[in-house]
């Protein structure tokens, strides 16, 4: 892990000490979140997509073009509001234990089909 040259104290209990020039922003206020409802069922006047489930960011580091990935099916505006590109960060949103919520993978190609 990279080290820097002078740390402070977040003032957050389980954070502990950040680099001096970071500051604590709440994710709301710094991401867009977006919980999808697309599904699994494939319908034939919708446009097909590969579906990023909770499995693929939970057991994934990065999601690229050889992530295998669900089929599925999606109206064109819940295409363009839940689409991944590269670049996006995607996180769970919830699970069984609270250690697994927020769980990150980072989407690290432009992929080639949709993905929702």
């Amino acid at each position: 892990m990279k080290r820097y040259p002078e740390y402070k104290e977040s003032g957050v209990e389980w954070i502990r000490e950040i680099p001096v020039h970071w500051g604590i922003q709440r994710l709301k206020h710094v991401a867009k979140i977006l919980p999808s409802n697309v599904d699994k069922h494939i319908y034939p006047e919708e446009i097909q997509v590969r579906l990023c489930n909770y499995t693929d960011v939970y057991y994934n580091d990065y999601i690229t073009v050889d992530t295998v990935m669900a089929k599925g099916s999606c109206k064109e505006r819940e295409f363009e509001k839940f689409a991944i590109s590269k670049g996006d960060v995607v996180i769970t949103k919830d699970s069984e234990t609270p250690d697994d919520i927020g769980v990150p993978t980072f989407v690290k190609d432009d992929l080639d089909e949709g993905c929702a």
